[in-house]
């Protein structure tokens, strides 16, 4: 299999965490460490903590512009958010022109 560059990568959105903690960043880059502190029984009840904390091995990549590799991967906040709400994430609209 040959390995394809891809220029630049615009990729959905993350809500950007829906909660960020000043001087500690959004709450979602560290649901591992939060999830061992909540016990078992609660954490069905808690879906962000449940299934979330899978998905979040990069999240560094997760807002903003990256270089990987040679490559550019471009992920922004959105617009929407879901219960709680956003804590210190303002929603985002990326406007790129191309030439």
């Amino acid at each position: 299999m040959q390995p394809y560059r891809v220029d630049l990568q615009l990729s959905g959105h993350t809500h950007g965490g829906q909660i960020v903690i000043p001087k500690i960043g959004p709450v979602a880059k560290h649901l591992k460490s939060i999830r061992r502190l909540i016990p078992k029984p609660i954490r069905p009840w808690i879906p962000f903590v449940n299934e979330c904390y899978k998905v979040v091995n990069h999240w560094e990549w997760s807002q903003g512009l990256h270089k990987i590799g040679n490559n550019l991967l471009y992920v922004n906040r959105g617009l929407g958010t879901y219960p709680p709400g956003r804590l210190f994430c303002p929603p985002e609209v990326t406007i790129f022109t191309l030439i």
